[in-house]
């Protein structure tokens, strides 16, 4: 018999042990990555170099409140978007890892949802949860759970960076 799971969407307050939801999410991250990608979709732009939103960070960035320091977040943006390119073979991502897809009950973190940005391509883009979801400590366990070279991660942090600078204006 189906029945309705009393959960809530795994915010910093809906989580009783962030380290915990770290390694929990670094595990399905790395889970995922392990699954034959071979014959899978294609990540959409999530799974593709940085330079697929180039065009599209410059017009949002142009849209930042004045309080902001946008030459800053352009000088951060442009050394993200040096990192070298995604060379290794494609891998399978969720490409959306954020506390509205990642969901928690009785303080745990039990479920992620909505596959549908999901593919294969440049796994960096999970990498994204680091800076949305978890603080300093949580991040370190997180990214420690997946083991991201320093590539990946300078390109982990444009796609977190993107993602913010689009959700702002």
């Amino acid at each position: 018999m189906l029945g309705w799971i009393e959960v809530e969407n795994a915010t910093a307050a809906a989580l009783a042990d962030r380290d915990d939801a770290a390694r929990r999410s670094g595990r399905f991250v790395t889970t995922l990555r392990a699954v034959d990608a071979s014959g899978a979709p294609d990540s959409k732009r999530r799974g593709q170099g940085l330079d697929v939103v180039a065009a599209d960070a410059r017009r949002y960035l142009s849209r930042l409140p004045y309080d902001l320091d946008s030459v800053a977040v352009l000088e951060v943006r442009e050394s993200r978007m040096a990192a070298p390119v995604w060379d290794g073979p494609p891998t399978w991502s969720h490409g959306d890892l954020y506390s509205g897809n990642l969901l928690a009950r009785d303080g745990g973190l039990v479920a992620v949802i909505d596959f549908e940005g999901s593919g294969a391509g440049d796994p960096a883009s999970d990498l994204i949860a680091a800076w949305w979801l978890f603080d300093e400590s949580s991040r370190d366990t997180f990214l420690e759970a997946i083991g991201p070279d320093d590539a990946s991660l300078r390109r982990g942090m444009g796609w977190a960076l993107y993602r913010c600078i689009a959700a702002i204006p």
